[in-house]
């Protein structure tokens, strides 16, 4: 059974509020909006967290609601006015189940808990433990120690991470404490954080930062630049969007500092304000140019996550800021590297378990819909004799195969440096026909002269995103498997044949000459120039510009 987290546990290191968020009573006013966009907002407002199982409650469901100094439960009792449902609230967490799921199972929580060590038996603050394959995830407190309680789930693996140490899988077994020994990476890390503007010693350094080292990107992901953060700390959070699935052109929204609770302040900024500030060499850039960054020339990855970024870039900062230091050119001989990676993504329609076209008609039988002498019976068993039992879900799907190819060239020596760069990325998506291809060319010269260093970056990007025609898969998941979807010619029909309802074939429009499409060309023009006054002191000047067409 799936369970829906809407919120990641908040870590050790947080403050306990003195009232109970059950307490608190709820203002709240939306229209038409999905019960799970709902909950997602009380969660904003009381810090609760909700538990349910979204295939045997509609959360999806779109309501109107309105709320005005109510409690938790009269709020739920509200939003899930005609829905079978009993609410468990136990401090901050909130089991929602349903009512004819309760003679079947009940939900045991159980509690983890347990501390981090080093080898020489040191406590380690801040250390990341996460269940494996979710983003559920807690930190460890200022003595090493963690604990957190969740529903009971088989097999309930621990992924325990910290900056400098391997990583380890612990398998839970019902142990009352746990006790986790980290273990040093073989390899050093460079003692310095990557602000952006300056170089900071680690040691000396005091505010809160993430490091991800070139080796760390490679080992999790060479294609997606987010996949890297949000493995590597759970504090970087995914913003489910269930809606847009897998599509590939979907930009995806992160929370690094939680959400902003002011009403439509969307509006008032330009962009998402929840979203963190990326940095790529200095210069700001959107997620989008993110999002297509080729993560095999990233040398270092870090996130700000505390009052410290917002000292160093301002107001914007509020919301964390992530640092990325591309490769810069290596001297010495001419160096050639060419890699090429290859995916394979698939549709999981796993959790679908439905009828066939007999089982489905019989069902609507016993239910009363019609009888066994009725034309729209009759009409229907037709269809099923003539053999049409459509899997409804797999027709808009493929197994998307991608492939990316790198090629580098780089050489110099300590005055001249010089680096090209080649990317190739066409990617399919999960949906038939749809997909996002990048090219990008990059260009990288550095020069040194006595105590300044010159740098020019120039970068063209190509990139051309297409939808699919197949439409929204949720208009597949409310078709019947006995529709009659094509003629006696084998073409699609554009209205199938239900007598009393108009019952239109979203395959119909894959037959027009329709395409949904963008495409941007980009190119940027980076220059700084770095003047070492002394060792202790250095003077950076950059400018940028660039020129982007976007075509349709």
């Amino acid at each position: 059974m799936k369970w829906t987290v809407l919120l990641v546990l908040l870590g050790m290191l947080q403050v306990s509020a003195k009232v109970h968020s059950q307490h608190v009573a709820i203002d709240l006013k939306m229209e038409n909006s999905t019960i799970e966009q709902v909950l997602q907002r009380i969660t904003d407002q009381t810090c609760l967290n909700f538990f349910y199982n979204n295939s045997a409650i509609d959360v999806y469901k779109k309501i109107s609601v309105e709320l005005k100094s109510v409690s938790v439960e009269e709020a739920l009792k509200k939003i899930f006015d005609g829905q079978e449902v009993r609410f468990d609230i136990d401090r901050d967490f909130v089991v929602i189940r349903s009512v004819s799921d309760l003679q079947q199972e009940q939900v045991v929580k159980i509690v983890v808990q347990g501390i981090v060590k080093d080898e020489a038996g040191q406590a380690l603050p801040g250390a990341t433990i996460k269940l494996k394959g979710t983003s559920f995830g807690v930190a460890t407190d200022v003595n090493g120690n963690f604990k957190f309680e969740i529903p009971v789930t088989d097999p309930l693996i621990l992924v325990v991470s910290f900056v400098g140490m391997q990583q380890q899988e612990i398998a839970y077994k019902n142990q009352p404490f746990l006790e986790i020994v980290m273990k040093n990476e073989v390899e050093m890390m460079s003692d310095v954080v990557v602000t952006g503007y300056y170089s900071a010693n680690k040691k000396t350094y005091t505010g809160s930062a993430t490091q991800i080292t070139q080796d760390q990107i490679a080992k999790i992901s060479s294609t997606n630049v987010f996949s890297v953060i949000t493995s590597m700390d759970p504090s970087f959070k995914l913003v489910n969007n269930n809606q847009a699935g897998s599509n590939p052109n979907v930009m995806p929204k992160f929370e690094l500092r939680g959400a902003s609770s002011i009403p439509d302040v969307r509006s008032e900024y330009e962009g998402d304000p929840n979203m963190p500030v990326f940095i790529v060499d200095g210069f700001e850039m959107s997620v989008e140019k993110v999002f297509d960054l080729d993560p095999g020339r990233i040398a270092t990855l870090t996130i700000l996550k505390d009052a410290s970024a917002t000292a160093i870039y301002g107001s914007r900062a509020s919301n964390g800021v992530v640092v990325i230091e591309t490769r810069a050119p290596e001297p010495g001989k001419i160096n050639v590297a060419y890699a090429l990676n290859l995916s394979l993504t698939t549709p999981d329609l796993s959790d679908y378990d439905l009828l066939n076209a007999r089982e489905k008609l019989d069902l609507e039988v016993a239910a009363g819909y019609f009888g066994y002498f009725d034309e729209a019976y009759n009409r229907r068993l037709k269809n099923i004799q003539q053999g049409y039992d459509t899997d409804w879900l797999s027709q808009p799907f493929q197994n998307a195969i991608s492939h990316q190819h790198s090629l580098t060239l780089d050489g110099g020596n300590e005055a001249f440096r010089y680096a090209f760069h080649l990317n190739m990325n066409p990617s399919d998506g999960v949906m038939k026909k749809s997909g996002r291809d990048r090219y990008a060319i990059d260009v990288d010269l550095q020069y040194r002269l006595k105590q300044f260093t010159f740098r020019n970056q120039l970068a063209y990007d190509y990139v051309k995103a297409f939808n699919s025609p197949y439409g929204s898969f949720s208009s597949y998941t409310r078709l019947n498997p006995y529709y009659r979807y094509r003629d006696d010619q084998g073409q699609y029909v554009y209205i199938m044949d239900d007598p009393g309802v108009d019952v239109y074939n979203p395959l119909w429009n894959t037959t027009l000459n329709n395409k949904d499409q963008s495409v941007y060309n980009l190119l940027t023009d980076h220059f700084s120039i770095d003047w070492w006054v002394t060792d202790a002191l250095r003077i950076k000047a950059s400018a940028s510009v660039s020129v982007r067409n976007e075509e349709e």
